[in-house]
């Protein structure tokens, strides 16, 4: 788990078939058509990697981009609603 200021930025695991990249939901909202078009699994929490395809490492870095600027102001741990 990496945090700035405070603030969840991004979460990653590891399972048998994947790596999980956890960066909250309105981040995965945001970058939707990003994750579909590259035909991601994931759910309103995490975005699976599959470990036998080609990895995004572009999209990964604008979910945190996305994150570090969106939360710059905020206070508290994980996202606060707007």
């Amino acid at each position: 788990m990496f945090t700035n200021n405070g603030t969840f930025i991004i979460g990653f695991n590891a399972a048998k078939k994947h790596f999980a990249v956890a960066p909250e939901p309105a981040t995965i909202k945001h970058f939707m058509d990003e994750i579909v078009a590259n035909e991601y699994s994931y759910t309103t929490s995490l975005v699976r990697f599959p470990w036998d395809q080609p990895v995004n490492y572009h999209l990964i870095s604008q979910f945190i981009e996305f994150n570090i600027k969106d939360k710059a102001t905020n206070k508290t741990f994980w996202r606060y609603s707007k």
